[in-house]
């Protein structure tokens, strides 16, 4: 992966920079309804899921007087990726407080972007039972409901954790 990217809109922040993430803010989230598919996680497992994704970290930027700026980790889109062929979106959130802004869109634009960035890209995949998140997903990044692929149909597989 090359050097981090940043976009920046407003007093918000779009990041891929490995060292602003907040382990401690991410779990939290995983862990609240705001996350409502996935579980906090180990320390040990957040970090292994962390440094093996390219995370996109949405920050608010709180300006300091003496200019040393602060960053708040509000939200995150999580691409698990061989940064060549293929990328999965998955762990996309904003917090609610900062919901209705807009920013969700803009954390789009941002993946929409480094993806469209890969010239041998096959695919960027998500799963989502929302039919309000397909039609987001369908307008922001130009996803479509995957019926067929190179004219072949095709189904969606999913291995669950065995209990």
């Amino acid at each position: 992966m090359e050097a981090p990217l940043n976009w920046r809109k407003d007093s918000f922040l779009v990041s891929t920079n490995h060292s602003n993430l907040e382990p401690d803010a991410i779990n939290k989230a995983l862990g609240s309804d705001v996350i409502w598919w996935a579980e906090s996680l180990s320390g040990n497992q957040l970090r292994t899921m962390l440094q093996n994704s390219l995370c996109f970290g949405l920050y608010k930027i709180l300006e300091a007087p003496d200019g040393q700026d602060q960053m708040l980790q509000i939200g995150l889109a999580r691409l698990i990726t061989d940064y060549v062929t293929f990328c999965y979106l998955t762990d996309v959130y904003v917090l609610d407080e900062y919901q209705g802004k807009g920013l969700g869109s803009f954390l789009m634009e941002c993946v929409n972007e480094y993806s469209n960035s890969l010239p041998s890209l096959r695919g960027l995949m998500l799963v989502t039972s929302s039919e309000q998140a397909q039609k987001w997903y369908m307008k922001l990044l130009g996803a479509k409901e995957l019926e067929t692929r190179a004219g072949h149909p095709v189904k969606a597989l999913l291995k669950e954790r065995e209990s």
